[in-house]
């Protein structure tokens, strides 16, 4: 599976300050241009018990020489390179099965972390028991590293640092369509209260929004502690994985989180046919830009909306799954 491994001596699990080891989880593939910046503000981090594992997706650029450069400097990496290319969400997981820590802070390999973003994640959630996931507002940056103006999904989540109801966050975030929780990059949790064995396993469960959909399911059980202050930067770049995905897996797949938060009791009807209305409008955007075999292609897609959107506004529980075979194939 690996032709290349970098190991360290084992971090302790806790230290002799009584703090609890932190896995930051960096996959990468082919970032040579931004990884030694990401790498270098994990290294910096003030948080005293960390380990920084890296896996590198088998890059055919210089990412695996800076990953050793970095490793034969910091004795708290762990670095492991693929033998080939599997995918960004299998390196995803083989990253979260790797670590050994308590809590798990992701860094994408083009973004970066203020150093004291670990610190203060892991002291809010300390701080308050009911607290499951915690995030703060993050700084969007361009490919030089030039602060960029926020868009609609940088806009901080709420004014105040503090916590917040798992459950109005969720409404919020669903209604919206637009995930101010953030990216992988903005979050930290503990290893503990996820279901390792339904997101982590072998494959992810949904494709465009997987790391939306473990925020979800941690925010049914608890509450998010968020930080107003930024503590990450986003990095909004022509290469990122993120635009590489297909836009219409968005539909279908935040079509499946609402059914569920409505049949779980976590989102009330109306907010459930709010959220759908979002993703109806967001769809109506983008056919706008689309030619005609685009439209024709999408158009099972938009049917089943406008079907889903019916059925929701005259309050009955749509039961069959929303991410059904036949509609995502034509995504």
């Amino acid at each position: 599976m690996f032709e290349g491994v970098l190991e360290c001596s084992p971090r302790p699990e806790i230290d002799v300050e009584g703090n609890k080891l932190v896995s930051i989880l960096i996959p990468t593939f082919n970032r040579e241009r931004y990884l030694g910046i990401a790498l270098a503000s994990a290294t910096a981090q003030t948080y005293p018990n960390t380990e920084i594992v890296v896996v590198d997706n088998c890059s055919t650029d210089k990412s695996w020489e800076i990953i050793e450069d970095f490793a034969s400097r910091f004795d708290n990496l762990r670095a492991y390179r693929h033998n080939r290319n599997h995918g960004v969400i299998f390196n995803c997981m083989t990253t979260f099965k790797l670590a050994r820590g308590y809590y798990h802070k992701w860094l994408m390999s083009d973004d970066a972390l203020s150093v004291n973003c670990v610190s203060v994640l892991v002291q809010m959630l300390e701080a308050q028991p009911s607290a499951i996931l915690a995030s703060s507002s993050r700084v969007p940056i361009d490919e030089d590293g030039k602060v960029l103006p926020n868009t609609s999904g940088t806009i901080p989540l709420v004014d105040s640092t503090g916590y917040y109801r798992g459950a109005s966050v969720i409404e919020r975030v669903l209604v919206d369509g637009i995930n101010r929780i953030g990216e992988p990059t903005t979050v930290l949790y503990r290893v503990q209260d996820v279901n390792s064995e339904k997101y982590f396993r072998d494959t992810s469960r949904l494709r465009w929004a997987w790391d939306l959909d473990i925020w979800v399911d941690l925010l049914k059980r608890g509450d998010l502690a968020y930080v107003h202050t930024p503590l990450s930067f986003f990095r909004v770049h022509d290469g990122q994985d993120s635009k590489s995905s297909s836009v219409g897996l968005a539909v279908p797949e935040g079509l499946l989180l609402i059914q569920e938060c409505w049949l779980e009791g976590v989102i009330s009807w109306e907010m459930a046919a709010s959220a759908v209305a979002t993703l109806m409008s967001w769809l109506a955007g983008h056919l706008r830009f689309c030619d005609g075999e685009e439209k024709k292609r999408l158009l099972p897609l938009v049917r089943f909306v406008f079907e889903v959107y019916e059925a929701v506004c005259s309050g009955r529980n749509v039961t069959a799954p929303l991410c059904p075979p036949e509609i995502m194939s034509c995504v």
